[in-house]
């Protein structure tokens, strides 16, 4: 590419988008590419039935964004630009088992837990959530935060002073234990283990990984007090509203255009090439991974993506590396795009 630019994002799914969204927003210029001819990776809607019925391709509820920073940086902008969500105060999700078992949740954490068959298990279930209250301003911030960063220590003690030393050990085991394996230890009824055990798929973890036991209280506290946004009129509106707000920010996205290589003088990156022959599919949906990779605990927090490099930053000067192969991990939440734009937007203007 011929052209100058503070910055060139690269892909724009969720974290490209609030990336480019995010240092354009503190003034920067910004050119998004995208190999494909729409934006948004994996976010679609589609005719794939009947002419004028839509279907979500992929993600279709937006907890894990409503929930955090990116959301709250761009979504008054994103409403302002059409976004609009569609949720419920009443029963929120549910579980069917195949002997017809079916398990629900109520956002209202009470109702939930008065379906449970055993006394101890309501009391149970109550105490995770309120545990995870009590220590979300923390959790949070370890697990949205840089992991080699001095904010990393501030929240590892927010979890020693809210809980003391046995407090912050009880999540160090939920971290290293597998969600059915915390699920059955300390629950004696199956109504929470079928209700939430499906849900570490959508972290990339099947029942039996580690950091389960950590996720399972995380996304049993999203879902109570978040819901399940949906996008009103499916998932395009959320990419119409985006690139509304980045046309309005004066972001350039050019779609159609395969990246080859990242031009490197000098140890720093200074532009991108991009070849002639621009593929005609989506790779991203046909051979690629929503997960970017296992996201098992020896290759997440500080093992990601590699054990070797487990940051944004790269080894190339003005290269950053964001999506869902990179801390916070998968997950339509825009985490990782979020991080590294509050990171460079910090920055002094030499430093770009």
């Amino acid at each position: 590419m011929t052209d100058e630019a503070d910055a060139i994002v690269v892909g724009s799914g969720i974290n490209g988008l609030v990336a480019a969204a995010e240092l354009a927003r503190a003034g920067w210029s910004v050119i998004l590419l995208e190999r494909n001819a729409k934006i948004g990776g994996f976010i679609a809607a589609e005719e794939r039935t009947l002419p004028g019925y839509l279907h979500d391709s992929f993600s279709s509820w937006h907890p894990l964004f409503v929930s955090g920073p990116a959301y709250a940086a761009l979504g008054e902008l994103l409403h302002r630009h059409g976004l609009e969500y569609r949720n419920t105060d009443g029963w929120v999700t549910a579980s069917v088992a195949d002997d017809g078992r079916a398990t629900l949740a109520h956002r209202d954490p009470e109702r939930t837990a008065a379906e449970f068959a055993h006394a101890e298990d309501r009391s149970a279930y109550l105490a995770m959530l309120k545990r995870l209250g009590e220590n979300m301003a923390s959790i949070g911030g370890l697990l949205g935060s840089e992991v080699r960063s001095p904010a990393m220590v501030r929240y590892a003690i927010g979890l020693v002073r809210s809980g003391g030393l046995r407090g912050a050990e009880w999540w160090l085991r939920a971290a290293v234990t597998s969600g059915r394996a915390y699920l059955r230890r300390d629950f004696r009824g199956h109504e929470v283990d079928h209700l939430y055990a499906p849900w570490l798929l959508h972290a990339g973890l099947c029942p039996d990984h580690a950091a389960g036991g950590l996720m399972t209280p995380l996304f049993a506290g999203i879902l109570h007090g978040f819901g399940l946004p949906v996008v009103a009129g499916g998932a395009g509106r959320f990419l119409a509203a985006f690139g509304s707000l980045l046309d309005s920010l004066a972001v350039r996205v050019e779609t159609n255009v395969d990246v080859d290589r990242i031009l490197v003088a000098r140890g720093r990156a200074i532009d991108v090439l991009t070849p002639d022959d621009l593929r005609d599919r989506n790779p991203n949906a046909v051979s690629g991974d929503p997960y970017g990779g296992s996201a098992e605990l020896d290759q997440t927090l500080l093992w990601r993506p590699l054990a070797s490099s487990g940051r944004h930053a790269t080894p190339v000067r003005r290269l950053w590396h964001i999506g869902a192969s990179t801390h916070p991990g998968a997950g339509l939440g825009g985490g990782s795009g979020h991080l590294v734009a509050t990171r460079l937007t910090r920055r002094r203007a030499w430093q770009r």
